[in-house]
């Protein structure tokens, strides 16, 4: 576009070269002929130097329309090409998207091969493993059986021996609570019984606030001392919880009972008055943390 601009610019250009330059011609011979040649009158009166000048400008009009001719016969010879060109170039673009089409057919026509060839291993494995499914799920049936079998045993085993462990501590506590010793020789036993069951001694802490407000919850923390502790901790087979029962030496009496938290850890046979002997008929069930005690399940004395 921008060349052809350029090419109409330097057409006008040489155009009006040639009619400044012819009639600058015709004006300059003009005055040549006027100087040399007699004024006298022909073809009718013209002079000749009149009609020198006008066959000059009939000339460079002559010669401007050849130009004019020739720049536009150029113009639709161009064109033509151009045309011609552009036309070889939209069927050269026709016939690449025909190729491109037909790729693409070949290519669409060779993935819906691969994809079925795909389909249908895939179908043969899924209906392989369908195959297989009831076996396998048989199988399976089979081995949660054997592992809910084995499960029980562990859980009915693990269940008899923390009964095991628990009655035979039980009974272990009511034989010492049950003994009637003093001295050395009593203190010896209760260390003995102490160091292998590992106990663990809580009290309740709060028995002035209970004594003057009975409705407030019993707070137990760790004791200072085993012996000292109102409450012993047992924990057995491997257990989260403690299985919890009175400090067998001492009086049980009523401010133990109310104020030191034995009637919300323990249902017995109190009545009123104190008593000397402690019989664990269930243990209580606490949990423990950072030196705090809180009940879980009551447990069950006898008193005498």
């Amino acid at each position: 576009m921008i060349n052809q601009k350029l090419r109409r610019q330097v057409f006008y250009s040489i155009v009006a070269a040639l009619w400044g330059g012819a009639i600058k011609t015709a004006l300059a011979s003009g005055q040549n002929v006027e100087s040399t040649v007699p004024e006298t009158g022909i073809f009718g009166g013209l002079l000749i130097t009149d009609f020198l000048v006008c066959m000059l400008i009939v000339i460079c009009i002559i010669l401007v329309l050849l130009i004019i001719m020739i720049y536009i016969a150029y113009q639709k010879g161009t064109s033509k090409k151009k045309k011609n060109f552009e036309k070889e170039k939209i069927e050269r673009l026709e016939v690449e998207l025909q190729e491109l089409r037909s790729s693409v057919q070949q290519f669409h026509q060779q993935l819906e091969d691969k994809l079925g060839i795909i389909g249908a291993g895939i179908q043969a494995k899924v209906e392989a493993k369908r195959q297989e499914l009831p076996v396998r799920n048989e199988t399976l049936a089979v081995s949660s059986k054997i592992v809910g079998a084995n499960r029980k045993a562990e859980v009915a085993h693990e269940i008899m021996h923390q009964s095991r462990s628990l009655a035979l501590f039980l009974e272990n506590y009511n034989s010492l609570s049950s003994m009637n010793l003093s001295g050395f020789e009593d203190k010896k036993v209760r260390m003995e019984f102490i160091a292998k069951y590992k106990i663990k001694a809580f009290s309740c802490v709060n028995y002035d606030e209970r004594m003057r407000q009975p409705n407030v919850e019993p707070v137990f923390l760790d004791a200072e001392t085993t012996a000292g502790g109102k409450y012993w901790a047992v924990k057995l087979a491997n257990q989260e919880l403690y299985y919890v029962v009175p400090n067998p030496k001492g009086t049980y009496e009523s401010q133990l009972h109310g104020t030191g938290g034995m009637k919300e850890t323990f249902r017995s046979n109190y009545q009123e008055g104190s008593y000397e002997h402690i019989e664990a008929l269930q243990p209580a069930e606490f949990s423990y943390l950072n030196g705090h005690w809180n009940i879980l399940k009551p447990g069950k004395i006898r008193l005498s």
